[in-house]
């Protein structure tokens, strides 16, 4: 629509010179004051030489003057010629007047009046070379002969210095043609430098025209493409649910196997089973980043993170896939404090880590804070193969792999994990940095972030109650039955007593301590309202855990709200056990 706006009101056409000129010369400010002039000249020159055959002429003159300035006007309407060659016939016109004035009337006897007769020749042609010297042929036309005629007829006159008058006189009309031609020399540089200034002028309007359409295809490019990326990343989430739900009821069966009940050959496949799962689960969890990324669905909530603690959970997250690639975990941290979001900030550090363990077949990957002047940073340092300077830039790109990546799992090279972390440090207002070179590994440094002295460390719920998780009673609503029966096998392998619903009405909340229900429950109350109920029938006694494949922002602030734990599937089997023992431990 916009390009369409733009060739409906094309450019006007160039204006040449010579239209500038025919303009200037038909225009009123040069007709009406030449014709003024000459009419007003010739009275003088009739009134100062008193002879009554200037009568007759002087009617001539001025008839000729009006006839002028109406032939201009007519032809500036109806000719479209280049140049107005009928004002040319008025001008001659004008200029054998003045001849034959200089011819028949020149006082020949009578100094006084010669110089009255020469002053109205010259001003006249001085008028016309200042009015006229838009086209040279009209202007010298109108000035004509008069003066060097009047000239010659000095020469004959019984005065003294008649040849320096004479030549005095000539010199004049020779200085007239002369700024005539100059004045027209310096209209045609002022008109070709106009008309450049017009043709620049309309190149910069054009590039400016082409431009805005450029820009509007790009910004309306931009918004379809930005609605289409909205779009998927509006399915994603909408759809997490559904997609985790299976890999959920998994991951809870896989753990329930006992594997000393099995053989070798069994025990090697559930291993590779598990660890596809896992790697699987690594996959939804970076496209589900991407998603809330996309989406502004991250927000950022700072709180006083203990990094030492923090880093040594990572380390015992990846300690099994750091034995599998022969790397040693080490981790040197201080006992600062950060101000940071904790989740925000496990993610950057896992998917760091992640990254470096694949890039180091065998050495060391080290997590390490250092403090310095009231500011915290975060290195993960490698010795890997380390990175080329013409990729440490593009690394941080979404789906982009270096060339010397070592193998690793398929959902683990799809190249979001740094990415991630990139648009994560954003998003908290840190930056990212990468120091490598190939041969000697590779550091990546996350700040810097405010440092806060570091609190007397209180015994960790989980602590407490990780003695008195046996004989716990639970209730599990969930109504995909698979994962129900998976969790159920994996809370009594923990010692719990297990009551399983699938739809709010088989509840038993009698003698129930735990109620850990799904949050997509189909039609009807959802798993926050469930919760809710329980809480107000139990007196708040009863102490609940929410699960679920929707990560959305509104959800997670529904739950917060309502003080309510909210796990994200597909939940490893170890932090649903952390859950649950932080929630036995917070009551009591």
């Amino acid at each position: 629509m916009a390009s369409a706006t733009h060739n409906s009101t094309p450019p006007a056409p160039p204006v040449t010179v010579q239209a500038r000129i025919r303009r200037s010369l038909l225009s009123a400010n040069c007709a009406v004051p030449l014709a003024l002039f000459n009419a007003l000249f010739a009275g003088l020159l009739a009134l100062m030489i008193g002879s009554a055959a200037l009568t007759p002429w002087l009617a001539i003159a001025c008839s000729l003057c009006v006839a002028d300035l109406l032939v201009r006007m007519v032809v500036r309407r109806t000719s479209r010629a280049a140049m107005p060659w009928p004002v040319l016939v008025t001008d001659a016109g004008v200029g054998m007047l003045w001849l034959f004035a200089a011819l028949r009337f020149f006082p020949t006897g009578v100094p006084e009046l010669q110089f009255y007769f020469l002053f109205s020749i010259g001003a006249a042609a001085l008028c016309t070379a200042v009015y006229q010297h838009y086209w040279l042929p009209a202007c010298f036309a109108r000035i004509g002969a008069a003066m060097p005629v009047a000239g010659w007829q000095l020469l004959g006159a019984d005065t003294p210095f008649a040849v320096l008058r004479a030549s005095i006189v000539i010199a004049v009309w020779l200085a007239m043609l002369w700024l005539a031609y100059k004045l027209h020399q310096a209209l045609l540089q002022r008109l070709q430098l106009t008309a450049a200034r017009d043709a620049l002028l309309r190149q910069v309007a054009e590039s400016a025209r082409e431009l805005d359409v450029l820009r509007e295809e790009e910004a309306r490019s931009r918004a379809e493409a930005e609605q289409a990326n909205l779009a998927k990343s509006r399915f994603l989430a909408h759809s997490s649910h559904d997609l985790r739900q299976p890999l959920h009821a998994i991951r809870l069966l896989l753990e329930t196997v006992d594997d000393s009940a099995l053989d070798q050959a069994s025990v090697h496949v559930i291993e590779r089973v598990r660890h596809s799962t896992d790697a699987l689960g690594k996959l939804f969890d970076s496209l589900l980043d991407l998603t809330l990324l996309d989406t502004g669905q991250v927000a950022v909530d700072e709180h006083d993170v203990d990094v030492r603690e923090l880093l040594m959970e990572v380390a015992d997250d990846f300690a099994e896939l750091a034995r599998s690639n022969d790397v040693t975990l080490a981790v040197d941290a201080t006992a600062h404090q950060a101000s940071a979001d904790p989740t925000v900030l496990r993610r950057m550090v896992q998917n760091l880590v992640a990254n470096a363990i694949r890039h180091t077949p065998r050495g060391t990957v080290r997590l390490r804070s250092r403090e310095a002047n009231g500011e915290l940073w975060l290195d993960v340092d490698d010795t890997g193969s380390g990175i080329a300077p013409q990729d440490q830039e593009r690394i941080f790109e979404e789906f982009t792999r270096i060339a010397d990546a070592t193998a690793g799992q398929a959902g683990e090279r799809l190249g979001l994990g740094l990415s991630i972390v990139s648009r994560l440090a954003r998003f908290s207002n840190v930056s990212v940095t990468l120091d490598s070179a190939p041969g000697r590994g590779s550091c990546f440094t996350l700040g810097p972030f405010r440092a806060t002295l570091p609190r007397v460390a209180a015994p960790s719920p989980a602590a407490l109650a990780a003695s008195s998780l046996a004989g716990q009673r639970v209730v599990v609503l969930d109504d995909d039955a698979e994962t129900l029966e998976a969790t159920g096998r994996l809370l009594k392998k923990w010692g719990l007593t297990v009551h399983l619903a699938d739809r709010p009405e088989q509840l038993g909340l009698e003698d129930a301590d735990i109620l850990i229900c799904d949050v997509e429950l189909g039609p009807g109350p959802d798993g926050i309202e469930v919760v809710r109920e329980a809480q107000a029938a139990t007196a708040s006694r009863i102490k609940p855990l929410l699960i679920s494949g929707n990560a959305s922002a509104e959800l997670k602030a529904r739950a917060q709200a309502h003080a309510l734990t909210l796990l994200h599937k597909p939940v490893q089997p170890a932090q649903l056990k952390s859950a649950i023992l932080t929630l036995v431990g917070n009551h009591q």
